[in-house]
C-alpha cells in the first residue's frame, strides 16, 4: 500500500466527497495513518500544523475517532512537537503507551527556551519512554546535560531501549556523575553518546543488556583526563554476551608499559561471541592495544580509523593488522579451518567521501620575532576496503596531507604483506589521481589467476592500459592505420611476433571506466589505446581468456557512437553506457 494515498486524500477540495478509503476497516484505516505518520522527518522543525496524526482528524468524523482511538499514532513524538501544545497533546492521546522522542534543538539565531521549558511536560513520563534521541545543534547549553542529570537524575526508565544523545558545535557538553546515567534503565539496547566528553565509563549507563554501543569524542572535546580503560573492559565483560555493534572514537588509551609480546601471545579480556561490526577511530598504539585484548567471531566486520602522524601511522600499521588478526583467530573459530586472509575484492580510494576530511593546524615557520606561524591542512581520508572469502569485511582509513610524503600506495604496500590475494576477483580504484607503479601491477596483480574486473571510479586508468597492453602473450598480428597516434610504450611486442606465455590477468572480462577524465591531447590516444588493448586480448580467446565487458560512465573520450565502426569488428567484446546497465550489455 502507497503511502501518498493519504496525502492525496489529504489534499482533495472535497475531502467529504465518497471515496472508497471511507469503506475501510477501522484496523485498515488505522494502519495507513501510521505509515503517514512515519512519512515525515522526525526532526523538522516545521510548524505541527503540517504534522499528519494531526492532519487526519480533520478530514471527516469518521477518521477523527479512528485517529485518537489509535494510541501508537501519537506515540511518535517529533521535534516539532515541542514548544507548543501539540507535545501535552500528544502525550495526552498516547494514553499510557511507549513513547519515541526525538529531539533536534534550533540554530544558533533562535530563541532558547530553557530545558525544563522544553521537556517538563515529558520529565512525569519518563516511566514510559522507550526511545528518546536528543540532537544538539549550536545550542549556548548543553540540553543533554540538564535533560539527563538534572530532571531526572532521581527517576528511572524501565522500558528505555534507545538512547541518543549527539552534540555539534556545543560550547561545552560533559556528563557528569548522576543517578540516571549509571542506572535506572535495565532493559537499554542502543546507547549513542557522540561528541561528549566524561570523566569515568561508569557515567554512561552500559548494562548487561546492551546491543549497540557508540561512544565517540573528539580529543579537542575530552575536557576531562581520559577516562580509564579497565572501566571499560569490566563494562565490556558484563554486556559481552548480548553486543552486537560497538564503535569507540578517540576514548582508547594504550598502557605506558605496553611490551612488544606478539600478539598471539597475549592473554584475551573480553570474548564478543555475537559480535557484528566493530568500528574504532584513534591513533595507532590504543587500536593495537585494544585489539589485542579482545576477540570475536570470523565474520565481525571491522573498520578502524588510524589519526595521527601519516609516517608513525606507516610503522605501526602492520601491528594493528597483527593484532587484528590474532582478534579475528580467537575462541571463536576453533572449529573453522584457515586462518588467511583471502581477499576477494579490493576498493582503493582517496577522499572520495570528502565530509569526513580533517582539518589540521601545522607549525609552518617562526617569524623574525620569533612568533610561530600556523596554518591549516586539509587532511583526506585514503581508504583500503577488503571483502574476505572466509571473515566479515575490513576496512582501514588513514589521513593524509599535501605535506605528507607517504601516499596511499604506501599503505597499500604495506598491508600487502599480511593478505592472501590470489582469491582476488574484483579491484577497484576511486580517487586516485595517480597510477600503480609498472613494478606493482606486474609483482602484485600480475601472478593473481582470478582477477576478473577492474574498476576507475575517478582514478588514472593509462597507466593499467599500457602495462596490460605490453603482455607478451597479446598477438600483435593486427595492423592498426592509427598505431603511431599510441601512447609510447618502452618494451611493445614486436608486430607480427607471437607468444604461448601465460597470459597476464588471465581471467580479466570486465573493465569499468567511471567518470575518468583526460586532457584534450590525450582522449584519442586513449581510446585508440584502449581499442587497441580489446582487440588483442580478444586474440588470447584461444588461451582460455574469456570475452572482454567494457562499460563506460562519464567518459567524453568514448562516448556513445565515437568508435562504432572499431567495435563491430570486435564480435568479441562488449562495451555500454551509462544508460544501460552492465549485464544489458551481454546481449549485444
Amino acid at each position: 500500500m502507497q503511502r501518498n494515498v493519504p496525502h492525496a486524500v489529504l489534499q482533495s477540495e472535497t475531502p467529504h466527497t465518497p471515496h472508497h478509503i471511507h469503506h475501510l476497516p477501522p484496523e485498515i484505516l488505522a494502519t495507513i495513518f501510521l505509515e503517514l505518520a512515519l512519512d515525515i522527518d522526525p526532526f523538522d522543525n516545521t510548524s505541527h500544523e503540517t504534522v499528519p496524526c494531526v492532519l487526519v482528524t480533520h478530514v471527516c468524523s469518521t477518521w477523527r475517532i479512528v485517529a485518537l482511538e489509535c494510541q501508537a499514532l501519537w506515540c511518535n513524538i517529533p521535534s516539532k512537537a515541542f514548544g507548543n501544545e501539540l507535545l501535552r497533546t500528544m502525550l495526552d492521546r498516547s494514553k499510557g503507551a511507549p513513547l519515541t522522542i526525538r529531539y533536534r534543538s534550533r540554530k544558533r539565531s533562535d530563541a532558547h527556551p530553557s530545558a525544563t521549558s522544553i521537556f517538563g511536560a515529558v520529565t512525569p513520563q519518563l516511566h514510559r519512554l522507550r526511545s528518546l534521541e536528543i540532537r544538539e545543534n549550536h545550542h549556548p547549553i548543553s540540553l543533554s546535560c540538564a535533560i539527563l542529570q538534572e530532571h531526572w537524575s532521581d527517576a528511572s526508565a524501565p522500558v528505555l531501549e534507545k538512547l541518543v544523545i549527539v552534540a555539534k558545535d556545543v560550547p561545552y557538553s560533559g556528563l557528569s556523575d548522576s543517578k540516571f546515567l549509571k542506572g535506572g534503565c535495565p532493559n537499554l539496547k542502543h546507547l549513542e553518546v557522540v561528541e561528549y566528553s566524561f570523566p569515568i565509563w561508569e557515567v554512561l549507563p552500559l548494562g548487561t543488556s546492551l546491543t549497540h554501543l557508540i561512544v565517540e569524542c573528539h580529543p579537542g572535546r575530552q575536557n576531562h583526563p581520559w577516562p580509564a580503560m579497565d572501566q571499560l573492559w569490566a563494562a565490556l565483560k558484563r554486556m559481552r554476551h548480548n553486543l552486537e555493534y560497538l564503535r569507540i572514537g578517540d576514548l582508547l588509551l594504550a598502557p605506558m608499559n605496553q611490551g612488544m609480546v606478539a600478539a598471539d601471545q597475549l592473554e584475551r579480556e573480553v570474548s564478543l561471541p555475537k559480535l557484528r561490526h566493530l568500528i574504532l577511530a584513534d591513533v595507532p598504539n590504543p587500536l593495537v592495544s585494544f585489539l589485542r585484548k579482545v576477540t570475536f567471531p570470523k565474520s565481525t566486520s571491522v573498520d578502524i580509523k588510524v589519526h595521527g602522524s601519516l609516517s608513525r601511522s606507516a610503522r605501526l600499521l602492520p601491528r594493528v593488522v597483527e593484532s587484528l588478526r590474532a582478534a579475528w583467530e580467537g575462541p571463536h573459530d576453533a572449529h573453522a579451518s584457515g586462518g588467511g586472509f583471502m581477499v576477494e575484492e579490493l576498493n582503493i580510494s582517496v577522499g572520495c567521501d570528502e565530509g569526513s576530511a580533517i582539518w589540521k593546524w601545522t607549525l609552518v615557520e617562526r617569524d623574525d620575532e620569533g612568533s610561530e606561524i600556523w596554518k591549516q591542512w586539509k587532511h583526506v581520508p585514503s581508504r583500503i576496503a577488503l571483502a574476505f572469502a572466509d571473515r566479515g569485511d575490513l576496512s582501514i582509513t588513514t589521513y593524509q596531507s599535501p605535506r605528507e610524503p607517504l601516499s596511499t600506495l604506501d599503505y597499500f604496500l604495506v598491508i600487502n604483506a599480511q593478505l592472501d590475494l590470489p582469491p582476488l576477483r574484483i579491484l577497484r580504484l576511486g580517487g586516485l589521481n595517480w597510477s600503480f607503479p609498472e613494478a606493482v601491477w606486474q609483482d602484485v596483480f600480475a601472478p593473481l589467476p582470478l582477477l576478473g574486473t577492474v574498476v576507475f571510479d575517478d582514478s588514472e586508468a593509462m597507466g593499467f592500459l599500457r602495462w596490460l597492453r605490453n603482455d607478451p602473450s597479446i598477438a600483435t598480428t593486427v595492423t592498426l592505420d592509427y598505431e603511431s597516434l599510441l601512447p609510447e610504450s618502452s618494451s611493445a611486442p614486436v608486430r607480427g611476433s607471437r607468444t604461448t606465455s601465460r597470459p597476464w590477468l588471465p581471467k580479466l572480462s570486465k573493465l569499468e571506466f567511471d567518470s575518468v577524465s583526460l586532457a584534450e591531447e590525450e582522449k584519442i590516444p586513449a581510446a585508440l589505446l584502449l581499442l587497441d588493448l580489446l582487440g588483442k586480448r580478444s586474440a588470447l580467446k584461444s588461451q582460455g581468456c574469456p570475452p572482454m565487458q567494457v562499460k563506460f560512465r562519464r567518459c567524453d573520450w568514448f562516448s556513445r557512437g565515437d568508435y562504432e565502426k572499431e567495435l563491430l569488428e570486435m564480435p568479441d567484446v562488449s562495451v555500454c553506457w551509462d544508460e544501460m546497465d552492465l549485464e544489458d550489455c551481454l546481449d549485444r
